[in-house]
């Protein structure tokens, strides 16, 4: 494995929520509200001396998975991210180090910046035509902000797709899924991770694929109980050890 659950859900919040080192140090679990829906992240941005709101999806799964294995006693003014060495608040000099790590094992050879994530992030939801309100109001709280044009890197591909779309010219689509994009669970609507292939909340399989090699692997698990009399008889007493113990189990109330 990459990284500690700690990891995954600093750099992912990173990134989807584009916010700065310093204010990733500075949340608290206070400032991140759980719903069916994934998370509300509150960011105490102090350039402005306000919070303003982010949405949060893909980091819902990963940051729920860290919460499980906070090592201190939860309360909500505990910081979200913190050193292990104290677990005071993590500061940018530690994030640094994560991410040079994340470098090193992606085969990265120059260093990784940590604003890289926040400046590719808005380059990336305006890439993906948000609305130019939204990416202000969640990345700087303001709608008058003048940093929107310094963020703006749009590459050739981003032009000629804009101008033969508007010329009715319709490109080749690319049926690769984008690994960030979160998947919603079928069975009960729950939103998983991008790597997940098992919905975490009911256990079901997320795709097409991944449901046919289930069903795969349970029908060669039947085949081979079928052609091994040994599991078979070892399948029946661990079934009369069962109701056993269930009965057991009653009596025992009574």
């Amino acid at each position: 494995m990459w990284f500690n659950s700690r990891d995954r859900a600093l750099i992912t919040v990173l990134y989807k929520s584009g916010v700065r080192v310093g204010e990733l140090g500075r949340f608290r679990w206070k400032d991140i509200v759980f719903d069916d829906l994934g998370a509300k992240l509150y960011i105490d941005d102090q350039k402005t001396k306000k919070y303003r709101y982010s949405r949060l999806t893909m980091s819902v799964e990963y940051l729920a998975n860290w919460k499980r294995n906070y090592t201190k006693k939860l309360n909500d003014e505990m910081p979200v991210f913190t050193d292990f060495h104290d677990y005071t608040a993590i500061k940018y000099d530690a994030v640094v180090r994560i991410l040079q790590r994340l470098g090193e094992r992606a085969g990265i050879k120059k260093n990784v910046n940590p604003h890289i994530f926040r400046h590719s992030r808005i380059t990336h939801l305006i890439q993906q035509n948000y609305q130019e309100s939204i990416i202000k109001k969640s990345m700087w709280g303001n709608l008058n902000t003048e940093m929107f044009a310094t963020y703006v890197s749009l590459s050739e591909t981003d032009i000629d797709h804009e101008f033969l779309a508007r010329a009715g010219i319709k490109e080749k689509e690319s049926i690769k899924r984008n690994p960030l994009t979160v998947i919603a669970c079928g069975h009960c609507h729950y939103i998983n991770a991008p790597d997940s292939v098992f919905c975490s909340k009911c256990g079901f399989p997320l795709t097409k694929e991944d449901e046919l090699g289930t069903n795969k692997k349970i029908n060669e698990a039947i085949d081979y109980i079928n052609e091994n009399p040994e599991f078979q008889e070892f399948y029946a007493e661990y079934q009369n050890f069962l109701s056993a113990k269930k009965e057991f189990q009653v009596l025992k109330v009574k």
